[in-house]
């Protein structure tokens, strides 16, 4: 039995694709992962192994060739509407990159939750639920990792495996580091120095000019193609700070950040 709905305009949330191919190319991913799409078709199909399988085909924002992807063991796949493309939990920095987190059930949970009260958010499809395990275990794969791949000493790891190759397939919105520059220049110029506008950090004094970022104060999430960028509309700021305004959506503003270090430091 197979069943098949297809939606316009929609962003893709899933977690630990199992292959996903376009332009001839089949790769392996694993993490978090954001599509952003103008159309999809989702298949749901049931097998002797699995209760069901799920195939996703799509065409990204701005592409016209399709791509597709499939899950079988785990469905993970989550479809939304009418909000601007929320970033996934723990989302840090500019680009929807997938990220690796072993809570993405509870924290994706947590997420869609706090999602489905905007009044704008649709949730047109949600396919996590636990219903995907196998009737029949699948055929065992030989591992050829050592046995005990994690060492422990009183229930905490030492050592684990790490630096697998990964082939990521990502969309990003490009910046312009013209106008980064321009901004470090133009306080450079009128202060002297480049101070992190939220807690106030001196790059000029331990770092030197080439070590601060820029924040934009409009996202540019929240456009559907290129949009001019003003000196005015983006701040200096340091990483910490960076990642700590992008923890929520929508984002901490600068003046809310300066308030909350500044009530910490009372």
């Amino acid at each position: 039995m197979s069943e098949s709905q297809t939606f316009e305009d929609v962003t893709i949330y899933s977690h630990q694709h199992t292959t996903i191919q376009g332009l001839g190319i089949m790769r392996s991913l694993l993490g978090y992962s954001r599509i952003e799409a103008r159309r999809v078709t989702v298949k749901v199909e049931s097998y002797a192994q699995y209760t069901r399988a799920v195939s996703v085909a799509f065409v990204p924002r701005g592409k016209r060739s399709e791509r597709s992807y499939n899950e079988a063991s785990r469905v993970t796949t989550v479809i939304l509407k009418g909000y601007d493309h929320p970033d996934v939990p723990h989302k840090i920095g500019s680009g929807p990159e997938p990220l690796l987190d072993e809570k993405w059930h509870e924290e994706f949970a947590l997420f869609l939750k706090d999602y489905r009260l905007k009044p704008s958010v649709e949730v047109l499809l949600d396919l996590r639920e636990d219903d995907t395990k196998p009737i029949h275990p699948p055929p065992s794969i030989p591992s050829y990792r050592p046995a005990k791949a994690v060492q422990f000493l009183e229930g905490k790891a030492l050592s684990v495996w790490e630096g697998q190759p990964v082939v990521r397939e990502h969309l990003r919105r490009e910046r312009n580091k013209a106008i980064v520059r321009a901004k470090r220049e133009e306080v450079l110029r009128l202060t002297g120095k480049l101070e992190c506008e939220a807690c106030g950090f001196d790059f000029t004094a331990f770092y030197g000019i080439d070590f601060c970022e820029v924040h934009h104060l409009r996202p540019l999430a929240e456009n559907h193609g290129a949009v001019e960028t003003k000196l005015e509309e983006l701040a200096v700021v340091c990483s910490n700070c960076h990642r700590v305004i992008h923890r929520r959506s929508p984002f901490l503003t600068i003046q809310e950040l300066r308030a909350i270090i500044q009530s910490r430091r009372v």
